[in-house]
């Protein structure tokens, strides 16, 4: 953006004449001996002055075409930004989701863990057979694992929030 607004000021300059000055200097004479006297020094500035006065239209006409790149860079960046807070609203409600399931599937383990020590009690006192302790007990390895699912995805919700928000990285790479 800030190029295309830089070529749009170039363009709007050319309407404008110029004024360039050349210098030059150096030694003159008609012996090689009087190269080193003094006096044998010669000095010149020249200006040079240009204005593209028959070329208005043209100058206008590049001036257009950099007016318009102008707005295509900064309808790209507008876009760009848009983009980037979309991303990151959607980052934050993922990680908001995924905050919430982690605490509903701890609630879960919970509860599994107490029917887990009512089923062995049960299971001492004589009420229930083996298999309904170790179905109980499957549960909560399930509700366990499902768990630790919940906190990986929690895990990657906030890195993609902290990307989304231009936060990185930078790797280290060790020379062996």
């Amino acid at each position: 953006l800030a190029a295309s607004l830089s070529d749009q000021a170039i363009a709007e300059a050319e309407h404008f004449p110029r004024l360039n000055l050349s210098a030059s200097g150096g030694l003159q004479a008609l012996d090689l001996n009087d190269l080193v006297d003094t006096g044998s020094e010669v000095f010149s500035i020249t200006p040079i002055f240009t204005w593209r006065l028959l070329d208005g239209r043209r100058i206008e006409a590049e001036i257009a075409v950099a007016d318009a790149r102008t707005q295509a860079a900064a309808a790209q960046y507008e876009a760009t930004v848009v983009n980037a807070l979309v991303e990151a609203e959607n980052s934050f409600a993922q990680v908001t989701a995924a905050r919430d399931r982690t605490a509903q599937q701890v609630q879960s383990l919970d509860s599994n863990q107490e029917i887990v020590a009512l089923q062995e009690l049960r299971f001492t006192a004589g009420d229930i057979n083996r298999t309904e302790l170790i179905e109980a007990q499957l549960d909560l390895v399930q509700a366990q694992d499902l768990l630790e699912t919940r906190k990986t995805e929690q895990a990657t919700s906030l890195v993609r929030l902290f990307k989304a928000l231009g936060g990185g990285w930078i790797s280290s790479t060790r020379d062996s």
